[in-house]
């Protein structure tokens, strides 16, 4: 993760950002070194708060090992974020089909 460097660039502290975002600051500082990983919307926060896309937090080579699949995951969350609560269930649905389809 390149939170704590895009941070630093930005002239944030971790305090800044853990009180935003509504977490401890020795968490925040869990999420930098990579002992915890922030859920999906914690993460969008913070790229928010840093004004980044979230595909910016990851380091090329701790991101995970199929960088591609990530980033299709990362941009499917990025485009149904806004989605109302039908919309949301219906994609689960049809998530959860091609799932279980051969």
């Amino acid at each position: 993760m390149r939170i704590k460097e895009i941070r630093k660039l930005k002239g944030l502290t971790q305090k800044d950002i853990a009180s935003k975002i509504g977490v401890k600051t020795s968490t925040f500082s869990r999420y930098e070194r990579g002992s915890l990983f922030p859920n999906s919307n914690l993460l969008k926060q913070i790229a928010d708060i840093l004004g980044v896309n979230v595909n910016m937090l990851y380091d090329d080579y701790d991101y995970a090992q199929n960088k591609n699949e990530n980033d299709l995951i990362v941009e499917i969350y990025n485009n149904i974020q806004s989605f109302p609560k039908d919309k949301l269930e219906r994609t689960l649905k049809f998530v959860k089909d091609l799932k279980n389809s051969k």
